[in-house]
């Protein structure tokens, strides 16, 4: 129950037809929880920190999203991030009021300290050093995806401490492990809450039903197949389709943001993290696994347990291509039982207008004030900022330099497969001119024989008339003949 509304769970049983039972999934996946009276930002300005802002990954879509939901509130949003370029930033081109920024940058400083700030939302520890300098402090979230990177942790504890008015974490587990790695021992539990990737309003727009064709389309998205799924997929049969969204996995990966319209063209998806989410609120059957494995099929046996590791595929077993290729062919069926029957409850989850709006409310309704920090730990906390960037700039310059080579390979594999194909191509072209050749050459060896054998029966012939030109010339010789010539001159007489 949400807003006090509460909504019946549709089954086989008590629905007689299937077209009945699609219609009620439909409905109940149509309607839309209650929201908050939507208000206006305009004039505000929100400030997000993010170390990366260029590719579509884990993070830098929260960022972006986050992002998009305080400018569709009239707000002006300052990202401030170590790194930025497209394929993200193309999202934003036609967002005026999204304004990206290198973290230091002193026009960012500028327009901070000349701003109405609303909230301030931090990952990867990327803090303008102008809001230290802010008085009073305007409200601070930190944001902690994962507790596995290094990146997701504070930099310094201190300064998280100090200026946060909230901490969020995609799990309660996340935070427990943080804590037995030694960071944020001294956060007050009080302010800490659970983020869970929820998704914008465009994955709870009404479901958008498939039409049923002869191929059962699954879209796989991740931008780090394992090998033993990208094997079990080659194992399946022709009748099932796969499309790959994410930077690797193969020459056919497109890498593009996942939306809702990308997931209704699907039968089913096979992702981790965020974008299972995505598919939840769209009614679409979720195999989760990925390069740490995972449940596989998403079901009322594992979904809560998948969920406490938001859906990383953490906390599962490997397993083998052909387990997989099994699982998925013969697990569709419940997994969309499931689908169908979850929607309701993953939109009442995972609605981030929801938990942005309840985040923002706790955090501004209690009045500012400077925080205690001295200049050394803002000091400290900057340089190892300005640590923190160069290693991401090098690691980003490293990542596309390695993108780039993988682009050329996948460049020069074509190349190659259209080179092969050409010379297999040619090779049969020959071998079948020479199968032509060889079969003239047999055509010619049987007129050379037939030719010889008109040859030897011609002088047989020949030699025949020889013979018989000699006996009649010698009976031409004879008495007989001589006597009987008057008789035949007769007889040629008469037959005139």
């Amino acid at each position: 129950m949400r807003n006090g509304q509460t909504f019946a769970e549709p089954t086989r049983e008590n629905c007689a037809h299937d077209s009945e039972w699609r219609r009620k999934v439909e409905r109940q996946g149509n309607i839309e929880s209650e929201q908050d009276a939507p208000f206006s930002l305009a004039g505000k300005t929100v400030i997000v920190g993010q170390a990366y802002f260029e590719r579509f990954a884990g993070s830098e879509i929260v960022a972006l999203e986050i992002a998009e939901h305080f400018e569709s509130l009239g707000a002006t949003v300052l990202v401030a991030t170590r790194v930025s370029g497209p394929p993200l930033m193309r999202e934003i081109v036609d967002k005026p009021r999204i304004r990206v920024f290198e973290w230091s940058s002193p026009e960012l400083d500028e327009l901070i300290k000349a701003a109405d700030i609303y909230l301030v939302w931090i990952q990867h520890h990327v803090i303008p050093p102008a809001i230290f300098e802010l008085d009073p402090t305007p409200p601070v979230v930190f944001a902690h995806l994962s507790a596995i990177h290094p990146l997701e942790y504070p930099l310094l504890d201190s300064i998280e401490i100090a200026l946060a008015r909230s901490v969020q974490f995609t799990t309660s587990v996340a935070f427990t492990k943080m804590r037995e790695k030694g960071s944020l021992g001294g956060i007050d539990e009080k302010i800490v809450g659970v983020f869970p990737n929820p998704a914008p309003e465009q994955f709870h727009a009404p479901l958008s039903e498939k039409e049923p064709g002869a191929t059962w389309d699954i879209c796989l998205i991740s931008n780090h197949p394992p090998a033993e799924l990208n094997e079990a997929i080659s194992m399946l049969p022709d009748d099932v389709r796969i499309t790959r969204v994410g930077r690797q996995g193969s020459k056919d990966s497109i890498s593009e943001r996942v939306t809702a319209e990308l997931l209704d063209k699907f039968d089913a998806v096979i992702t981790i993290g965020k974008s299972v989410q995505y598919a939840m609120l769209r009614a679409k059957p979720v195999y989760c696994y990925d390069h740490f494995g995972g449940p596989g099929w998403l079901g009322e046996d594992n979904v809560r347990q998948a969920s406490k590791r938001n859906f990383s595929g953490r906390g599962f077993a490997k397993m083998d291509p052909s387990e997989i290729r099994d699982q998925l062919i013969n697990g569709f069926r419940p997994a969309r039982e499931f689908a169908a029957n979850y929607v309701n409850t993953a939109r009442k989850d995972y609605r981030l207008t929801w938990h942005l709006n309840s985040i923002a409310e706790a955090v501004t309704e209690t009045r500012n004030s400077k925080h205690e920090l001295d200049e050394n730990q803002v000091t400290q906390h900057i340089r190892l900022q300005e640590l923190a960037s160069r290693l991401s700039s090098d690691w980003a310059s490293a990542t596309r330099t390695a993108a780039r080579e993988h682009d050329a390979l996948v460049v020069a594999e074509r190349k190659s497969r259209h080179m092969k194909r050409r010379w297999q191509d040619t090779l049969a072209q020959l071998k079948h001119e020479q199968e032509k050749l060889a079969l003239k050459d047999q055509q010619l060896v049987t007129i050379v024989r037939e030719r010889e054998e008109l040859q030897k029966q011609l002088q047989l012939a020949h030699a025949g008339s020889v013979i018989l030109s000699d006996e009649l010339e010698a009976m031409r010789r004879t008495v007989s003949w001589r006597l009987t010539a008057p008789l035949r001159r007769i007889r040629r007489i008469r037959r005139g």
